[in-house]
Order: C-alpha cells, then structure tokens, then sequence
C-alpha cells in the first residue's frame, strides 16, 4: 500500500534487475538521470523491470522528450521494453496523464488529494470525490491529575498552567508520530480537541484533557490523532503543515511496528503490524 515516491529532477529513472551474481545480495538498482545512447552501456547486463518518469519535474515537456529518446535507444539496440509509466495522483486526477503502460497512484490510494493540485482542481472530479482512508487512534496508558506548575515530558518545554489533567497516549516518534509536533498538534477525544503539550517521547505523547466535557477522560476513551471524530477533522495536510513536510512523508511515516486495523464497511476485518512475517 506505501508508495515511494521519486523526488529529484531528472530525465528518466531506469529500474533493473541486475543479471550479475555480484548484485545477488542487492539485486535492485536504480539507474538515474541518463538519456539517449549512453543509457546502452549502463544496462548492457541488466535485466530491466521498469522505466519510470519521476512527477514534478520542472519543465515536464522537455523532460518527456528526453524520456521518450531514452526508451528509443533503448529499442533501438534491440532491448526488450519494460512497462513505462510516467503519471502518479495528480495526473490521474486532473487527466493530464502520459499514455504508457501503468501509472501510479500513490498517494489516492490513501484518498488524498496531492499537495501540489490548486485549490480548484483538488474540489473538483475525481480529486473532490476522494475521502481520506487512514486513521491514527490510541487510548490512553495513563491519565493523571498535575498541580500547576508541572512540568510535561523530557526536557520539559511545557509546565501545567493550572491543576490539569494529562493523558498518556502510546505514540511517540518511535511510531513515525514527529518530535517536529512538539507542542504543535492536537488530538481529538469526545469530539473535542485538545492539545498535545511537552516533547514528543519516543513511545509517547501528552494531551491535556483538563477542558474535555463530561466526566474525567479515562483510559477508556478513544483518542484520534489523525482522522475524523465528531465534527471534528485532524488531517494529513494539517500535520504536514505543523512538520514543515508534505502529507506524503505523514502517510508513510507510519512505523512497522505500528498495528494496521483494516477495515470493510463499518467492521474490522484484520489486524496486523507490518513487522510480522
């Protein structure tokens, strides 16, 4: 489901499968930013399993001109082809797409919108039919109540202003949840939300819960971190912006170690972290 996504400007990446025994340890290699003829001698002993136009690029015209004479001389030296692709989500989304043999899309798998789309192209089409699909929710470890003055996490970079009520939730950076949101993130429980307070750990993260409704929030309530509650909306682009990053990196920076809950229609249908075998 996690898709890689190339981020360099180039004219063509090549993807081959090494024919060597000396790459049988590593048989993947990528093969990077060569066009026209001197792509021949790099390949010579490779196996190729696919060629791929990295998104993005600066000036797309001039650089599918050069993929395509890349793939030339690549036929030309009687190299059987493999499958080309060149468009990911947003040219699927907005129908500007290069017509090879695959596409890939990445990040619409997860139902988001890629950063780069302008406002109208992302409400508009496929773009505005897309609804997110992954959530981050925890329950708290450890719920307690703190006199004013205390101070939240390692290195304390914020004290209690108050007698207040903080939740321990087990998500820290460990979990791919960034120290870059110290401070700077909230959580939703009971519909409401709430700020994350102190340093990310590296297995957990604080909320201050003194304000939520109702009775004490305990280690029964479900917090979301990601996704939807309520009226309540925490998403991807929301904590790409908090890190500095783009919603790529928020999607895929989720640790192996964490358990995936799959879901179909309103049920769970499996329950795996992505470090078993």
């Amino acid at each position: 489901m996690i898709a890689r996504f190339p981020t360099a400007v180039a004219p063509a990446k090549v993807l081959a499968r090494s024919a060597s025994t000396a790459a049988a340890k590593d048989p993947t290699t990528r093969v990077t930013g060569i066009c026209g003829s001197g792509i021949i001698e790099v390949i010579a002993e490779m196996l190729l399993a696919g060629i791929v136009l990295p998104s993005g690029t600066i000036d797309q015209h001039f650089t599918v001109a050069r993929f395509e004479a890349a793939v030339r001389a690549l036929a030309g030296a009687g190299i059987d082809l493999p499958a080309r692709h060149a468009a990911a989500s947003a040219g699927l989304l907005t129908g500007d797409v290069l017509a090879y043999d695959g596409v890939r899309p990445g990040l619409a798998i997860y139902g988001l919108v890629p950063d780069e789309l302008d406002a109208a192209a992302a409400d508009s089409g496929a773009a505005g039919r897309l609804r997110p699909v992954m959530s981050l929710i925890a329950r708290p470890v450890r719920v307690a109540d703190l006199p004013a003055g205390w101070g939240i996490s390692y290195g304390p970079t914020f004290r209690t202003a108050r007698p207040s009520r903080i939740a321990t939730l087990p998500v820290g950076y460990g979990d791919g949840w960034s120290r870059r949101l110290s401070n700077h993130a909230s959580a939703i429980v009971r519909g409401v939300r709430v700020p994350l307070v102190g340093n990310v750990a590296m297995d957990a993260v604080m909320a201050d819960v003194t304000d939520v409704p109702g009775g004490p929030v305990d280690g029964d309530d479900e917090f979301v971190l990601l996704g939807s509650s309520a009226d309540e909306r925490i998403s991807a682009e929301e904590l790409a912006r908090e890190r500095t990053t783009n919603t790529w990196e928020v999607v895929t920076g989720m640790a192996r170690r964490m358990p995936r809950v799959y879901h179909a229609a309103a049920r769970p249908v499996g329950l795996r972290t992505l470090s078993e075998r």
